[in-house]
């Protein structure tokens, strides 16, 4: 059945689509090939539907096509080569008019084409990643600037605040938002059933792609991977709707978050942690794509879900990952006693005359003297109580078993060998998340996993431990 999209609200429309019914009738629809010169169109009628599994897909009934036939869609398709990666005139674009006259578009779109005869005009199908829709109205915003995302996730966050149900037993009061301010913005998030929704304010224009920034903020302080299937945007009165099909993402996360409901500081310092963490990606990256710490900690999650090395290969990897991003400044002195000793090797290695490999080999690990160590810059944060020296050890010791490892006997694995690799994992887990704090700035609790019981923290580290 078809969505009414002259009757209805903004909520409405993210419940129906929430709901798993929402389908538009479209009056006229065009695809059209990213293409400058006689880009292939088809044009017609058709609908855009949500499928059981959280897709949305299209379908054009064509009355008109332009630029190709049914024997050049054979030769397209016989000509396709696996294995390479497309180029952008294999995308179309999707423009929309629905029964009530709202505009709805996509991009890159990949379409399926058939052709009942040669004769005959073909259907056109194909799947949606995002469809947008312009000039509705989506919501009530009470300042200028403002985004909604409706995360269909059942997950657990801190709530600080109380709402009234009103319920047929009478009032009930539920922990199940939080308000706060970041960048200027006006932040109200807000926990229901299998869902969370973030709402941000500001009279000032949002950062660009500002609301990737929230959905990485909100992944680090949930140790989740989310995407926000709903999308609500308005400035300055224009307001403007995405939504998006359901992104295929791990069960089963293993990886804890810094700081987890139940321990001291939850509901006090997450959403500060959320703030400093946005606030850093914020003001380094402005690009559509996340932030470089962001992505090796949403790697480092999305490995846990599956085996215990997989697990240990992801939090070792996004330790690197992370810690190059730490600032550590050479002095002149430690620069000029690294260039004098390369030098000074590299005339000892040409006296020798060795075989020309070995020499060349010799003469590249001479090259990474220039180059700082992920050891490096984490003694350097060690040195001033940032890391713990034990947690360097629990990584040094993790990585190195991952990137040699030795032949187990499958038939004697021992529990002791299996707790020894998690109480590794777990230290370089905190290890991971200390980076991330030194990064953004962070002083408060955190949850030490490396430490049986778990107990519940301050950071920084009152002194440089280890020594």
């Amino acid at each position: 059945m078809a969505t009414n999209t002259t009757m209805m609200t903004g909520n409405d429309l993210v419940s129906a689509f929430r709901k798993g019914e929402f389908e538009v009738d479209c009056i006229q629809m065009q695809l059209a090939q990213n293409k400058s010169e006689k880009p292939v169109v088809y044009s017609g009628r058709g609908f855009i539907r949500l499928t059981e599994a959280g897709h949305l897909e299209f379908k054009i009934y064509a009355d008109s096509v332009s630029n190709t036939t049914v024997l050049d869609s054979i030769k397209d398709l016989a000509a396709a080569e696996s294995g390479k990666i497309y180029d952008d005139t294999d995308f179309f674009t999707l423009n929309a008019i629905d029964l009530s006259r709202n505009n709805w578009s996509a991009e890159n779109i990949l379409p399926r084409t058939h052709w009942p005869g040669p004769d005959a005009l073909p259907h056109i199908q194909g799947s949606i990643q995002i469809l947008r829709c312009t000039g509705g109205h989506f919501a009530n915003p009470r300042l200028k600037h403002f985004l909604r995302l409706h995360f269909f996730d059942e997950a657990e966050i801190p709530c600080p605040n109380t709402s009234v149900d009103q319920t047929p037993g009478g009032p009930t009061v539920k922990h199940d938002n939080a308000k706060f301010e970041v960048l200027g913005c006006e932040f109200l998030i807000t926990k229901s059933d299998a869902e969370i929704i973030v709402e941000t304010q500001s009279d000032t224009p949002f950062a660009p792609y500002f609301e990737a920034r929230v959905t990485e903020g909100l992944q680090f302080i949930l140790a989740r991977s989310l995407s926000s299937q709903v999308l609500v945007r308005s400035d300055e009165g224009k307001q403007s709707l995405e939504l998006s099909s359901a992104v295929p993402k791990a069960v089963r996360i293993k990886l804890d978050p810094p700081l987890a409901s139940g321990y001291q500081g939850y509901l006090e310092h997450s959403w500060q942690l959320f703030s400093l963490y946005v606030d850093y990606i914020t003001k380094a990256n402005r690009g559509r794509y996340w932030h470089t710490c962001s992505y090796h900690l949403h790697n480092a999650c999305e490995a846990s879900a599956n085996s215990l090395d997989a697990w240990a290969v992801g939090v070792c990897v996004a330790v690197e990952g992370i810690s190059s991003l730490v600032d550590v400044v050479e002095t002149d002195k430690e620069k000029k006693a690294k260039k004098d000793i390369a030098e000074s090797l590299t005339e000892f290695i040409d006296s020798q005359k060795w075989d020309v490999i070995l020499t060349k080999r010799a003469k590249g690990l001479l090259g990474q003297l220039q180059n700082l160590r992920v050891i490096d810059r984490l003694e350097t944060l060690q040195a001033i109580g940032h890391v713990d020296a034990a947690h360097i050890k629990a990584w040094s010791k993790l990585r190195n078993k991952q990137a040699h490892p030795k032949h187990a006997d499958l038939g004697s694995l021992r529990m002791d060998e299996i707790q020894g690799t998690l109480d590794l994992v777990s230290k370089t887990t905190v290890l991971m998340y200390h980076i991330v704090f030194h990064l953004i700035g962070y002083r408060g609790k955190y949850v030490d996993y490396g430490t049986y019981r778990y107990p519940v923290k301050d950071y920084p580290l009152e002194s440089p431990p280890g020594t």
